[in-house]
């Protein structure tokens, strides 16, 4: 039989060990807070685009004070549960926990700021998987603090993060991935999250990961093939110089072909201090393969192929950056060297 002093001891250690783990992260929190970045991810941009918001920055505050508020809405309904959980169980929420939910939403509010910075300045393509690393390190907090196994969590979420930044997907692509990682692999966690000891050992835990990794990809692939595939146009390609002809009715649907060596002028602009733009010039493209466009009554509608590559969307597909820009003297004249780089990103 245990003695009084060993009872009192062992409830003295017991007492030790819930201050030091004392951050208890609930189910119910994970699935809200994916569920939501989930919808986010998805929604935002659909429902507010350049198509009714005109003005740049108008568009830009609009996005990010939706989200900022619908995560905010979800922060006080997730605090709400939690207490009538803990009250329910006749437990408090610890002075550790309190302090590092105040983390937990200093970068929730970074996750904002960094969005509203990317939709202004630039840098979309980036965003998406700083969002992922972040919410993993706010998830590897808490399991600094806790006994659940949220270190290995967000542990996985930052590897996910990561490597949606090294792959360097088209931003449509992104927004599935991230949309999996957030609906899917936040309450995936939820499942384990208070079986510390299963998933405590090594081999479970490995074998838990490939199946983690496995449920997130899977639907995200699954999307992008259902909601981003190109239908193909039917009939066959014409020259520019037979679309373009007197006599030829462009309405419906036609394929254009323009050869490799063909070359296109540009209309271009220039805004910004201390420059003015110039566009009584029109700079030449000059194509180095083969390229199809789709026309659609005379307007191009976005598909286009590279050779007899498969059917894309120009705005899935394409990234310009300016890699240099550099002033020099030439012939007694103050001449800017601007290097573009276009690149088609593979799907």
């Amino acid at each position: 039989m245990t003695s009084p002093s060993q009872q009192t001891l062992h409830q003295i250690h017991a007492m030790m060990k819930s201050g030091h783990e004392g951050v208890r992260v609930e189910r119910h929190s994970l699935i809200l807070w994916g569920v939501t970045a989930a919808f986010l991810v998805i929604f935002t941009n659909d429902l507010f685009n350049a198509s009714w918001l005109k003005v740049h920055w108008v568009l830009v505050a609009a996005q990010n004070l939706f989200v900022g508020g619908v995560l905010f809405a979800v922060g006080i309904w997730d605090f709400r549960l939690t207490r009538d959980k803990r009250r329910l169980r006749n437990e408090s929420i610890t002075f550790i926990q309190r302090q590092v939910t105040k983390i937990w939403w200093l970068l929730i509010a970074l996750i904002v700021v960094v969005n509203a910075g990317a939709n202004y300045f630039g840098g979309d393509h980036l965003f998406l998987g700083i969002a992922i690393v972040l919410a993993g390190i706010a998830v590897f907090i808490n399991g600094l603090f806790s006994a659940q196994p949220l270190g290995w969590a967000g542990g996985l979420l930052i590897v996910a993060g990561l490597a949606l930044l090294a792959v360097g997907l088209p931003r449509i692509e992104q927004e599935w991935v991230a949309a999996s990682v957030f609906g899917v692999g936040l309450p995936l966690f939820a499942l384990v999250i208070n079986k510390p000891a299963l998933v405590g050992q090594f081999a479970v835990r490995v074998i838990l990961s490939l199946v983690w990794v496995a449920a997130i990809l899977t639907p995200a692939v699954l999307a992008i093939q259902w909601f981003d595939r190109v239908e193909a146009p039917a009939g066959q390609p014409v020259s520019l110089n037979e679309y373009t002809a007197a006599d030829r009715d462009r309405t419906g649907e036609w394929i254009v072909r323009l050869p490799a060596g063909t070359s296109i002028p540009v209309r271009w602009s220039l805004s910004g201090n201390p420059v003015k733009s110039v566009t009584d010039s029109a700079p030449l493209l000059q194509l180095s393969n083969d390229m199809d466009v789709v026309f659609v009554d005379g307007r191009a509608d976005g598909r286009y192929r590279i050779g007899e590559d498969e059917w894309r969307l120009r705005r899935q597909h394409a990234r310009i950056r300016v890699s240099e820009l550099q002033p020099e003297i030439a012939d007694g004249q103050l001449v800017v060297d601007l290097q573009i780089r276009l690149s088609q990103i593979q799907p």
